[in-house]
């Protein structure tokens, strides 16, 4: 249970339809969440269900996958016919609250109006497994029934050539001192914990690339063509392994329930309005108080 947003996990996989997307080595994070997809663009047959040609349950359908795996913010940019911000850049979700709203206002409306509730912000990637470089086959023996299989342009990179995990945070400019304070600091503490999850992606994908490019498999087969055959066959089942670590290692992010939302600290506007309601009698709270997601 997540202790911030009371949540069951700060990042839950969704399962994908099979129906509507051919599933291959391919690790998606949503959050955190890892999923098998192809080797193309996943949004795409989605996209194409929603399309104005298509029936009543096939855009309900297509609308409630890509909101489990995009969010609502990506699903009414597509919608409304605005080219979805690419995965890898950088992307903010506007917060509607008045500038000059007080720093108590803060959670209880991004509570109710984050496009991910209960969580506040979103890291979004693709990791794609990719062999077009081709596959090379040396014979083991003099017979060449036994081959030697090994894929040395291996790459793995993310979807639609991105150059990395989109992070969508929050945007707001108050006016309020104590707001601004408030929201500077908790927006730091989110930044903060969203690069971990893109810094472990980057990782994850670095390292996966590696292993892929220096992985051999000893194939039977009677020709060479037939061996690297058998052996992209294998190669896609290792992929599909080697990216079953990006769950967990987001998970670890997440350890304790952290992650989900920032802790908005409105110390000083408390203090400021016990100190006015007792200025009589000289006297002035002395617990300092926050608001936190759990409000």
């Amino acid at each position: 249970m997540c202790e911030k947003c009371g949540c069951a996990k700060c990042h839950e996989s969704v399962p994908q339809l099979e129906d509507e997307v051919e599933r291959g080595p391919q690790a998606i994070l949503d959050d955190g969440e890892m999923e098998a997809a192809t080797g193309q663009d996943a949004t795409a047959p989605l996209r194409r269900m929603i399309a104005p040609t298509s029936t009543p349950q096939q855009r309900q359908i297509a609308t409630l996958q890509l909101q489990r795996q995009f969010g609502n913010a990506f699903v009414q940019r597509l919608l409304a016919g605005v080219q979805p911000v690419p995965i890898g850049a950088v992307q903010r979700w506007a917060m509607g609250l008045d500038a000059g709203a007080e720093c108590s206002k803060i959670v209880p409306y991004i509570n109710a109006n984050s496009p991910y509730k209960p969580r506040w912000a979103k890291t979004i990637g693709t990791l794609q497994f990719d062999d077009s470089a081709g596959y090379t086959a040396a014979a083991e023996d003099e017979k060449k029934t036994k081959w030697s299989v090994t894929l040395p342009g291996a790459k793995v990179g993310y979807q639609g050539g991105a150059k990395g995990p989109t992070i969508d945070m929050p945007t707001w400019s108050p006016t309020n001192a104590t707001s601004s304070k408030a929201w500077t600091a908790a927006m730091s503490q989110l930044q903060a914990h969203e690069d971990q999850h893109k810094n472990v992606l980057e990782s994850d994908q670095q390292s996966i690339e590696s292993t892929m490019q220096n992985h051999l498999e000893s194939v039977s087969a009677t020709t060479e063509d037939a061996a690297k055959a058998t052996g992209k066959t294998k190669f896609w089942n290792q992929a599909q392994k080697e990216m079953a670590v990006v769950q967990p290692n987001q998970n670890k992010v997440d350890a304790g329930g952290a992650g989900c939302a920032a802790v908005i600290d409105c110390t000083e506007e408390e203090s400021e309005s016990a100190g006015a309601k007792n200025v009589d009698t000289g006297t002035s709270s002395a617990n300092p108080a926050s608001a936190s997601p759990a409000a």
